[in-house]
């Protein structure tokens, strides 16, 4: 009777189990292969269609060509009274500042825009020497170069794209500069060469923002020598 009763019950197992195995795939088995068959889908998608660039990275310099007008004053030089304000439009000749005790009268030796350096308090003796004001010529270009090191220099052509991060403008929160390679890598004999970098929109950046560039600035750059697409770079590896 027990042994009947092992029987009965193993039967009823095994019949189970061929039940189970015997079914076919539940709804929710199907759409999961459904679903990565998507992924795959929208990443076989995204390699094709993203580029990823190959990149050289350098420390850029910018400097104005026509250096501003700078109005410095000695120590315990009293300022009489300043003509102008910090952004204002100046032409050449007009009065900047007179010094108390001369009745001299400093003018601008061209036009440009007015920033002010420092503030002044009229009739007291200034407490160090320093730059008071620098007169920014308009319409100022800047002399942009790349120091970047020798060892892959000879992938970079004139004409290839440039973007240039100010470490005094963070690029979160002013945009980048960017620019085109205008000359050919110079060899400087230490393991390192410069190019020549034309900027774009006037020294505007991104965010069409206009750094204060009158005595010069540096930042990291990058020389984009190849816009591969990702699909390309992925079976580059493979290869």
């Amino acid at each position: 009777m027990p042994e009947q009763i092992l029987l009965a019950e193993s039967s009823l197992v095994s019949d189970e189990m061929n039940e189970v195995l015997g079914t076919s795939p539940s709804m929710i088995m199907r759409l999961g292969n459904i679903l990565l068959l998507g992924a795959i889908a929208v990443m076989i998608t995204i390699a094709v269609f993203v580029r990823y660039p190959d990149q050289i990275r350098g420390r850029a310099t910018v400097l104005p060509v026509i250096p501003p007008q700078d109005i410095t004053i000695q120590q315990g030089t009293v300022v009489q009274t300043i003509y102008v304000h910090n952004g204002d439009i100046i032409h050449k000749g007009q009065p900047l500042v007179s010094l108390a005790g001369s009745k001299e009268t400093l003018t601008a030796a061209a036009g440009g825009r007015v920033v002010l350096q420092q503030a002044v308090e009229a009739g007291v003796p200034a407490a160090a020497a320093g730059l008071l004001m620098s007169i920014i010529p308009p319409q100022q270009q800047y002399y942009t170069t790349v120091t970047l090191p020798a060892e892959g220099s000879g992938k970079i052509r004139i004409g290839q794209q440039v973007i240039i991060d100010l470490a005094n403008y963070p690029s979160a929160e002013f945009g980048s500069l960017t620019g085109t390679v205008f000359s050919n890598p110079l060899p400087d004999g230490k393991n390192s060469a410069t190019v020549a970098v034309r900027l774009d929109r006037d020294g505007a950046t991104t965010y069409n923002k206009k750094p204060e560039i009158y005595k010069g600035l540096s930042g990291e750059a990058k020389i984009v020598t190849a816009n591969r697409r990702l699909i390309h770079r992925l079976f580059s590896f493979i290869q």
